[in-house]
């Protein structure tokens, strides 16, 4: 149940999997309780970016998502770590745990206006998954922020909690916030996977104006350099 903690083979035998197994052709990732095409994949172009995907060969989404996350690490009792390392790359997971090199998925849909229907798409190599997926290696900003504009919220948006010129971003983006009066915000921690302990904490101070707990309970080691100066006993 830690999240530092993973056992993974060695890149050779990693790459021998990725060059023999079958993939499924579609970036796939869990939002909310759906898993969603997010990604247009050039070799199923008929599949649109936010179809949900509700059952693979006969096996409900659902019961795909309990085998998976059950060999995958999580952080503590925190539930949403393993779905992360899951929507991070759905298709090598799945490919990994069948254990057969298929030739096609039968997938049921349901498309973005609610239609649902059954097709059949063909399975690819790592090579060509790679290569046909529109967003290749981009990685969104790690801190955003968007002020507040006629009725919409202002938004931040944190992707990890000690990014590079964090506590700056948190200082400009709540003295702008102050100075505009803003009254709404939403804080975005989508995708989030979490970070240095005294980042996580600076966030909150920002939104309570009295003294808080951050931890009900911890264990460290001697060299534990944290929030709070905390000293292993």
């Amino acid at each position: 149940r830690c999240g530092h903690t993973i056992l993974q083979p060695p890149y050779s035998v990693v790459r021998v999997l990725e060059e023999q197994k079958r993939l499924l052709p579609l970036v796939v990732e869990r939002l909310g309780d759906r898993w969603v095409v997010t990604e247009v994949c050039t070799l199923t172009p008929d599949v649109a970016a936010g179809t949900e995907i509700l059952a693979i060969d006969g096996a409900s989404m659902g019961s795909i998502e309990r085998e998976l996350t059950s060999f995958l690490p999580a952080d503590g009792f925190i539930e949403t770590g393993a779905l992360r390392f899951l929507s991070r790359d759905f298709a090598t997971y799945l490919a990994l745990y069948r254990g057969d090199r298929t030739n096609e998925f039968r997938l049921d849909v349901r498309d973005p206006a609610g239609a649902e229907r059954q097709l059949v798409v063909e399975a690819v190599t790592g090579a060509a998954f790679e290569s046909a997926t529109a967003g290749g290696d981009d990685e969104p900003e790690p801190l955003r922020y968007v002020a507040a504009e006629g009725d919409d919220p202002a938004i931040v948006d944190v992707r990890y909690f000690g990014a590079e010129g964090f506590e700056e971003f948190l200082d400009r983006t709540f003295t702008d916030l102050k100075e505009r009066g803003t009254e709404a915000v939403v804080l975005d921690l989508r995708g989030n996977g979490g970070g240095k302990d005294e980042a996580g904490a600076l966030l909150c101070s920002y939104f309570l104006d009295e003294p808080f707990g951050y931890f009900d309970r911890i264990e460290v080691t001697p060299r534990y350099e944290g929030i709070g100066g905390i000293a292993a006993a």
